[in-house]
């Protein structure tokens, strides 16, 4: 039996983090723990080696968790505050775990990571947390809300907001919420997602500069003051087939976080790239890992 005289502080600290750092609407935070098992961890014998983590939540939140070793074979195992037990293992011969769900009680949930008696080495134990407020939005949203809400899905790489993969590309996906005034979105990218929204493609330049002057405008009123801007001017770019891009970059001035929002404008008409259209007009969401 698990019991929190046991319990680790690590993700304890996490989650006070996670209270100190996010205070705009939406909330959503991740991290990454590199823990180990060793010989002077609880040893139970109906269990076998584990470390174990505690993290507050409420209902509504919601969470994923997922664990690797390659130097043992790990189980999970979560506890809620009313002693409710739920149990991941591998499938056979897979060194990962996963769990998701949205959480159905308030209070103090434990998480352990669990090896047999002679258990031991490195593991990896991957934590995205999604606030209930944050999990789903408001079908009437505007703009500035509904890109609030993807920047806060950047900081756990979009993992929630991803629908269905798009047939014939490999790592793409449909998101679950589509920026408004987009024709299309996407999320892009295992492990290093971004979303890539197009706002505009065809064969009017001038409509095609206004959406994208009306588009810089609204993000930078959007954001405010705390988020850094800086421009490039038409260059022709691309490695294969060349082409005609500007962009707008705003980035949030926070060093943990570096959020950023880019909006591109591409001239497809003075290079040497074959395009359905002319012009396309592009919001960027993304963040710089380190």
């Amino acid at each position: 039996m698990i019991t929190k005289t046991t319990l680790s502080f690590v993700l304890t600290l996490i989650l006070t983090a996670i209270a100190l750092t996010q205070t705009s609407q939406f909330m959503t935070e991740q991290r990454l723990l590199d823990g180990e098992l060793s010989a002077d961890d609880p040893l139970e014998n109906n269990l076998g080696r584990f470390d174990a983590y505690e993290m507050d939540l409420e209902a509504g939140d919601q969470l994923y968790i997922g664990l690797y070793s390659e130097n043992f074979s790990p189980k999970l195992i979560l506890l809620s505050p009313s002693d409710e037990i739920f149990r991941r293992k591998p499938s056979q011969g897979q060194p990962f775990i996963e769990f998701q769900g949205i959480v159905k009680e308030n209070g103090t949930w434990e998480i352990a990571v669990v090896g047999d008696s002679t258990a031991s080495g490195a593991y990896k134990l991957m934590y995205l947390w999604v606030a209930d407020n944050t999990v789903s939005l408001d079908e009437n949203a505007d703009f500035c809300t509904t890109l609030k809400f993807l920047l806060a899905h950047c900081a756990v790489d979009f993992h929630f907001l991803k629908q269905d993969t798009v047939s014939g590309k490999s790592g793409v996906w449909t998101p679950t919420v589509i920026l408004e005034g987009a024709k299309t979105a996407e999320i892009v990218s295992p492990s290093r997602e971004w979303y890539n929204a197009l706002m505009y493609s065809g064969y009017n330049r001038t409509r095609a500069e206004q959406q994208y002057t009306r588009l810089v405008e609204d993000i930078t009123d959007c954001l405010g003051d705390n988020w850094e801007t800086e421009t490039q001017d038409w260059k022709e770019t691309g490695v294969i087939s060349r082409y005609q891009q500007k962009y707008f970059k705003i980035t949030e001035n926070v060093q943990e976080s570096n959020r950023y929002v880019r909006v591109e404008f591409f001239d497809f008409t003075k290079g040497s790239t074959q395009s359905q259209h002319s012009y396309e007009v592009r919001v960027v969401i993304n963040r710089h890992r380190q």
